[in-house]
């Protein structure tokens, strides 16, 4: 098995015959788990799947839990922050954190990283600013200073504006304020803060964790 961390990182996982019967039905492709007490060694073996520098182990011990963390949101674009660029591990990625009313007078703030940004830029370039439903699928939901945080998976998010769809109609057409003129759009604030959140571990340090988050499941 390939598995897929948040940031894109992979690392080979494998499992004994012995313990084969009790995890093939636990783990699945596109899946996000919570997975506990894996052994970690190098990856030594003449057959590689990923060059991380460790391996993975599962064992009776291993614990497997699917994750709750994606979801579908509907909402209406209200803010766009500017074009921020993110410094991680020696890579740039480029961002937004923009603003979502999902329900009447109710706020959230959803990161776009990578080329979901760049999809959101081509579609505010189309002319289409006013007015717009975005549905996203399959997003990464926190809570931070009590209020809820939405960031798209580096892969399996999914982006949608204005959908002909029945619920999407339905969700617009509950807004008064789509008749009116929006102007522009300004800049979100305390898009460092916002970023906090995610400051979590990754597969680099396996060694160090006994419990850890893994998105993306690949099964090979």
């Amino acid at each position: 098995m390939v598995w897929l961390d948040e940031d894109g990182g992979k690392i080979h996982a494998s499992v004994k015959r012995a313990f084969v019967s009790r995890f093939v039905n636990l783990l699945k492709k596109g899946i996000s788990y919570q997975i506990r007490y894996v052994g970690v060694g190098l990856n030594e073996s003449n057959f590689k799947t990923t060059h991380h520098e460790y391996v993975v182990n599962l064992n009776q011990r291993t614990d497997v839990h699917k994750l709750p963390v994606s979801s579908n949101i509907v909402g209406y674009l209200t803010r766009i922050g500017s074009k921020r660029i993110l410094e991680k591990d020696g890579k740039s990625t480029k961002y937004t954190v923009n603003e979502l009313e999902i329900d009447d007078g109710k706020i959230t703030k959803y990161a776009l990283f990578g080329n979901y940004a760049h999809e959101l830029n081509i579609f505010l370039g189309s002319g289409n600013k006013d007015g717009a439903v975005v549905v996203l699928q399959f997003v990464r939901v926190k809570l931070y200073n009590r209020k809820i945080v939405l960031q798209n998976f580096m892969y399996d998010t999914k982006m949608f504006f204005n959908l002909e769809e029945a619920n999407v109609i339905q969700f617009k057409n509950s807004f008064v304020r789509f008749e009116e003129f929006r102007g522009n759009i300004g800049e979100i604030p305390n898009e460092a803060a916002f970023l906090k959140i995610y400051q979590g571990k990754t597969i680099e340090h396996l060694k160090e964790l006994d419990t850890f988050n893994y998105n993306g499941l690949d099964i090979e």
